[in-house]
């Protein structure tokens, strides 16, 4: 009866001591995939009378991550925009290109150039009447365009996302890059 109880205790420490060798190995497999994303993002806005701006935007992408061999690796990325009128985030720009991280494990992607044009909420200001009975009113008018607000990207090893980075935060948990 005894040896009966020793053997289920050591079979239950082999299936522990299995299972735990099984869940250090997909780890490291895991962490050998995983690639780091870093953006850097040159905004320049022109506002012209006031009120109409020009933005250009430039996305420079760089993946550091372990060279695979092949690398079946691919990088998504995409810029959004929110119109001016109705506040809904549009996309204004996506890509995709294939990772091939060097041995150093270094790659920069490519150059992204973003263009848009809006125009500000704002007033103006008109008169009427003559003489004395003259008045000034100010018209209303709303905004138009799509005014840059930020990227998404993301790295891809078949489906699994193997790295991501989202400018700002905020558009990470409120937009898919697939």
């Amino acid at each position: 009866m005894t040896d009966m109880k020793t053997n289920q205790i050591v079979l239950q420490t082999l299936c522990i001591s299995l299972c735990l060798v099984s869940l250090c190995a997909s780890a490291h497999l895991i962490a050998s995939r995983t690639v780091a994303v870093a953006v850097e993002e040159k905004i320049k806005r022109k506002t012209a009378a006031s009120y109409t701006v020009a933005e250009s935007v430039t996305l420079q992408i760089t993946l550091r991550g372990k060279a695979l061999t092949p690398d079946g690796r691919t990088v998504k990325w995409t810029a959004y925009g929110r119109d001016r009128k109705d506040r809904a985030i549009s996309v204004l720009s996506t890509g995709e290109s294939k990772v091939d991280l060097a041995t150093m494990g270094m790659q920069k992607v490519e150059l992204v150039d973003i263009s848009t044009t809006s125009i500000k909420d704002h007033s103006i200001s008109k008169t009427s009447g003559r003489g004395r009975s003259r008045r000034a009113t100010a018209v209303r008018v709303e905004g138009s365009g799509v005014q840059y607000v930020g990227y998404g990207v993301q790295v891809f090893e078949g489906e699994d996302v193997v790295g991501e980075k989202f400018g700002p935060d905020s558009l990470e948990g409120a937009i898919e890059v697939k």
